[in-house]
């Protein structure tokens, strides 16, 4: 069965070993040529020059990072539209699948087979591309980038988002037998949830912190800020358009640090915050509920395929 399986997939198979090798390369040569200049940022940070060497950095390889990360986002998606979806349906449409079952091969294990080989690839893949994406972190100033803003594209998360984009795929074909439409459903329903996950879930996997921005927020140079900051008063009580443009008025004319000034004048701002401790937590939250969501996928493409007649 093993023979069998990559004798039908060995194309689908190169390609997408080619476009990792591809993104491999392109991530080593990104981390060799920007060495020397991360060098020169992380030395001149902090520090006057800090912002200029930055900027420097982006002005050299902005465009080779941009499409790096491009490529990563990317990639997962793929592996749902091009290799799970056609997998069953083009089998449905052809008739090919009775062929198989006619040879004393039953339909389930014809399937798992199937399944297991292609989805241990796909996994295998997915973290070689995740451990790049850290590398491709890894490889720039601390000024240029936060793990937080790079999140999708290393980690188990990412791992979890081409195996759970390659099971809805082979569902969405198991469940409408039709090979490009299946492949628009894996599309919108991959990107659909992913953007879910991100704006509606993630920011809530642990309730968030806060911070009053009046105090250091010590050890947490890294942490995800979320939505605006809030203003109150040292009571509690949200402040008033008016009170609050008051006590930034009396505070921008006066030196020193601007959180003490405020709260000297009644006004405490505070921001939510994920603290940068909590990432690789989230990170595995994240790829449980997509390698669940995965799992009951595929389960229900055996259903599915076990009622066919």
């Amino acid at each position: 069965m093993t023979w069998l399986v990559w004798r039908q997939h060995r194309m689908e198979g190169l390609v997408a070993t080619l476009l990792v090798v591809a993104t491999l390369v392109f991530v080593a040569i990104f981390f060799i040529m920007s060495q020397p200049l991360v060098h020169l940022v992380n030395t001149a940070c902090p520090g006057d020059s800090c912002d200029s060497a930055g900027q420097a950095f982006l002005n050299r390889f902005g465009t080779l990072r941009l499409l790096i990360k491009g490529i990563l986002i990317g990639l997962p998606a793929l592996s749902g539209v091009f290799i799970g979806a056609p997998l069953l349906a083009r089998e449905f449409e052809q008739g090919t699948d009775q062929l198989v079952w006619s040879q004393g091969i039953t339909r389930q294990r014809w399937l798992i087979a199937k399944l297991g080989l292609l989805s241990a690839v796909t996994v295998l893949l997915a973290v070689s591309l995740a451990v790049a994406g850290r590398v491709w972190f890894e490889a720039q100033p601390v000024v240029n980038s936060s793990q937080w803003q790079e999140y999708d594209i290393q980690g188990p998360a990412y791992a979890s988002y081409a195996f759970f984009s390659l099971a809805l795929g082979i569902a969405a074909g198991a469940m409408i037998g039709r090979t490009v439409p299946a492949m628009a459903v894996a599309l919108v329903g991959y990107v659909g949830l992913r953007l879910a996950v991100v704006f509606l879930a993630r920011p809530n996997f642990l309730p968030p912190l806060q911070w009053d921005v009046s105090t250091n927020l010590a050890g947490q140079m890294d942490a995800w800020m979320l939505g605006d900051q809030r203003h109150f008063d040292l009571t509690g009580h949200a402040l008033s358009d008016s009170q609050w443009q008051a006590a930034v008025n009396t505070c921008s004319q006066i030196q020193g640090d601007w959180g003490s000034c405020l709260r000297d004048h009644g006004a405490v701002v505070l921001q939510a915050y994920q603290p940068g401790d909590r990432f690789w937590l989230f990170q595995s939250i994240e790829a449980t509920i997509f390698s669940l969501l995965g799992l009951l996928l595929l389960g229900l493409t055996l259903w599915l395929v076990g009622r066919r007649a």
